[in-house]
């Protein structure tokens, strides 16, 4: 019989892969063999021939081929930060586009998973491929976050290169702050006991008591470490393609780390007999065991492999909840960029026909309108959210808090800061849908400079104090100093009867 003839009638096409399909019959038949030949306790030589081919032939395929696959999904900027259409999200059951190196590592990941069905007794090694695998990625995707979160002193993100960072080491580039912020433990602390956290990730789906306090710490925390220094290009992520690449990535990973935990979950379901008994023997499992003593006992999952997978879908879900933070913060460093400039003025004194708002609170608006609808294709409609809530009362706070640099101010510098503030509100009320209150607040903490600081007092006397002991300070040296005579002693006075009104109050 000719070569062509023997191929014409293979059944199947030659695969190390066929294994999988025999393996279960062919182990079945062997039982049978060794029944049959009573060979107590010993195997018979088809045994040690298929125990022979899976350990130093099938494996070592598969492993091959899984490192191949997973080195072209992730081995370029263009491979590494390509998002899925549509159809393949709805394949996966993501709602969201996800890169499509996640997809290939998912589909490897749920590969290996049927392998430990199919051939139950090499299952320990199949989940060392697994984790194998996910720490190779999960150093990609830090790798990718990293590279995004590096900016030039242009301004841009960097998003390509090989690894270890290449090209760092022009001047003026660095991380942008928000990326160190997010990895502050304090900071991150403070951050997920917002009540748009807890709406996240927590238990807390409706507004608490405390909301407008804690929404005011973080504003005051960010005032206190960002209210007085100025801010680079390098300092913040312009370019909105970096945004929407960490947006995918975050979707990514939340949708990868999900399915990751129901793995371990399930391993530990599984396996739960084995690991309370045959763990540590099978965490060393050797040739000898195989061959001498492999039992329907022994199918099982080795804890520390176990721990490991655990330990892996934790650092994805925490570049996952960082890289969410991190966006959080980066658009509230946006506002902090475009405003300082803009409102530490010394002197915020115009003319009548210069009272529209200032070209950077322009700038901000049409900034913040642009990473609104860049996001919104890619994250869901709860961390869209999550970026935008409570930034009113932020914006806010600038607003307030910029009296303290200005030592003069003019009616008609008073008509533009409120232009400017309408102008915020207006385009903060378009993505969160609500009127930002808070903005309102500012709004008329600038008109009451529009009184002298008796009449201020007068009010506050009247109606209550509105503002913080601070603001009224800053606001009460501004009026002094924007008058043609400055009055020092005046000004003493005026202050004092303020620390008085707020001791009074505080009793």
């Amino acid at each position: 019989m000719d070569q062509q003839a023997v191929v014409q009638h293979l059944v199947c096409k030659p695969s190390k892969r066929n294994i999988t399909v025999i393996f279960g019959p062919v182990r079945d038949f062997i039982k049978e063999i060794e029944a049959t030949m009573c060979l107590q306790g010993k195997r018979c030589s088809l045994h040690h021939f298929i125990h022979d081919f899976v350990k130093h032939h099938f494996l070592d395929s598969l492993t091959f081929d899984c490192n191949k696959k997973l080195e072209n999904a992730t081995k370029s900027e263009v491979a590494r930060t390509t998002a899925s259409d549509q159809k393949t999200s709805k394949i996966v059951g993501s709602k969201q586009q996800v890169l499509n190196s996640v997809v290939v590592v998912w589909q490897l990941v749920e590969d290996l998973r049927v392998l430990m069905k199919n051939l139950s007794l090499y299952s320990p090694h199949f989940l060392q491929i697994m984790i194998s695998l996910l720490e190779r990625y999960r150093d990609s995707c830090n790798h990718m976050y990293r590279e995004l979160t590096w900016v030039s002193e242009g301004g841009g993100g960097k998003t390509g290169g090989g690894g270890g960072g290449g090209g760092r080491t022009g001047g003026g580039a660095d991380y942008v702050v928000s990326s160190k912020w997010a990895k502050d433990p304090d900071i991150n602390l403070k951050i997920r006991l917002l009540p748009s956290w807890q709406r996240l990730y927590g238990n807390s789906p409706h507004p608490t008591e405390d909301e407008s306090k804690l929404v005011m710490e973080e504003s005051q925390l960010l005032v206190s470490n960002l209210g007085r220094e100025s801010l680079r290009k390098s300092n913040v992520l312009l370019d909105h393609n970096s945004f929407k690449l960490l947006g995918i990535l975050q979707e990514s990973l939340d949708w990868f780390s999900g399915h990751l935990k129901h793995l371990v979950m399930e391993l530990g379901r599984s396996g739960a007999g084995v690991l309370a008994t045959d763990g540590a023997k099978m965490s060393t499992m050797s040739s000898q065991y195989y061959e001498e003593s492999v039992t329907e006992q022994t199918e099982g999952v080795p804890l520390d492999l176990t721990e490991q997978l655990s330990k892996v879908q934790f650092d994805f879900q925490a570049l996952s909840e960082t890289t969410v933070v991190m966006l959080h913060l980066e658009v509230r460093t946006h506002c902090f960029y475009y405003l300082q400039p803009a409102l530490h003025k010394v002197h915020y004194v115009f003319d009548p026909g210069n009272v529209g708002e200032d070209q950077q609170v322009k700038q901000l608006a049409s900034d913040l309108r642009s990473i609104e609808m860049v996001m919104s294709a890619v994250l869901t409609p709860e961390k869209l959210r999550y970026l935008f809530d409570g930034l009113g009362h932020l914006v806010a706070s600038i607003f307030i808090g910029s009296t303290f640099f200005m030592r003069k101010i003019s009616t008609h510098g008073i008509k533009k800061m409120c232009r400017n503030i309408s102008v915020l509100q207006s385009c903060l009320s378009k993505i969160t849908l609500i009127r930002e209150k808070d903005l309102d607040r500012a709004r008329r903490y600038y008109e009451m400079l529009y009184l002298n600081d008796e009449e201020i007092l007068h009010q506050m006397y009247e109606q209550g104090a509105q503002f913080s002991l601070q603001d009224y300070s800053n606001a009460f040296k501004l009026l002094a100093h924007s008058q043609p005579v400055f009055e020092a002693d005046n000004l003493q006075a005026r202050l004092q009867a303020l620390n008085t009104f707020f001791s009074k109050d505080s009793v």
